[in-house]
């Protein structure tokens, strides 16, 4: 009895059963494949947990600030099982961050500093006819009342990262026993 091998490259090579010490007997042995296991349960991320136990104790995630946009906001990270919050969903910071449009879709962040004109009590120190020359992420989009649940237009100004830092230490944003901290409430 011959037996034929294809390897990959299609080549034939003949062999006598004796030289591989293949016998017929052997052949019949062969075990079936074995059953498959049964699925696992897909394990859930940290992240997804934590979202679960948020919305199990009645909280919501904002919607994305953009208009147009139906999705909730995407989360940052979790801490002590709250979220920190962007101000857009993925999608739309994907596609902004990639100078893409989505159909129906107005982005909210500017490419300028909203603080040109002093309205944060202080000049913004950019010069205004050069904001163009920047690259989008030296803008920051900042909620004013410091309310991250709060998305919406009239709460949310875009500055550049000089203004935004500066406004966030006078203003005492960087301060987590402020009424506005999410990490002290009960």
């Amino acid at each position: 009895m011959k037996i034929k091998i294809i390897k990959p490259i299609h080549e034939t090579i003949s062999m006598k059963s004796e030289s591989c010490n293949i016998s017929n007997d052997s052949l019949s042995n062969v075990q079936p494949p074995q059953q498959s296991q049964p699925p696992q349960p897909k394990k859930i991320s940290q992240s997804q947990k934590h979202l679960n136990e948020w919305n199990e104790k009645g909280n919501v995630l904002p919607p994305c600030i953009n208009e147009g946009c139906t999705k909730l906001v995407a989360v940052r990270h979790w801490s002590n099982s709250l979220p920190s919050l962007k101000t857009e969903c993925n999608s739309c910071s994907h596609a902004r961050k990639s100078n893409k449009k989505i159909d129906g879709v107005i982005f909210h962040k500017k490419k300028i500093c909203e603080n040109k004109d002093g309205i944060l009590g202080f000049k913004c120190a950019m010069d205004s006819e050069r904001y163009h020359e920047f690259p989008s992420d030296c803008y920051e989009m900042d909620h004013l009342d410091g309310n991250h649940e709060n998305n919406t237009p009239d709460n949310v100004k875009t500055y550049c990262s000089i203004c935004h830092t500066r406004k966030g230490k006078e203003s005492g944003d960087f301060n987590s026993f402020k009424s506005s901290s999410r990490i002290h409430k009960v």
